[in-house]
């Protein structure tokens, strides 16, 4: 819980020092396009968002990305980028679940939460039964 608390803390300070992390002020002219709010930046002749990360991702770190299409863009984006994606499978390569090699990534997204917490409860879950049947052997020792 105090991660969380330092986290929301943080969140705040956030918002309350940093006039980008904000849509609008009173005071501010939101016809004024020089200006660090939202609302002013959208007069630019495009939308820049301004994210300072809290965090890295190095060439020795793991991804894993669950979800649907928005998930699939995030590996495409990351794997273009040279950064090893473990979600990203190669199956989707396999005849046997692709005969025409037009499905693409897409097939194995997840719309639902509840499919998402399956996935998640399989793959952490000691105690989960998983339906066998839903194994793919690649022939090579992985499944």
């Amino acid at each position: 819980m105090g991660r969380l608390i330092t986290s929301l803390s943080k969140a705040f300070h956030n918002l309350r020092t940093r006039d980008h992390s904000r849509w609008f002020a009173l005071g501010i002219d939101p016809e004024e396009s020089t200006g660090d709010f939202a609302a002013q930046r959208v007069n630019r002749g495009y939308f820049r968002p301004i994210i300072e990360a809290g965090f890295t991702i190095g060439e020795k770190d793991r991804l894993y990305a669950i979800g649907s299409c928005f998930a699939r863009n995030i590996e495409t984006a990351l794997l273009s980028a040279g950064v090893p994606v473990e979600s990203a499978a190669e199956i989707y390569e396999d005849p046997r679940f692709n005969p025409d090699g037009i499905v693409g990534r897409g097939f194995i997204n997840k719309y639902t939460t509840h499919a998402i917490l399956n996935d998640l409860r399989w793959a952490l879950d000691p105690d989960a039964s998983f339906p066998e049947a839903s194994l793919i052997d690649n022939g090579n020792g992985t499944f």
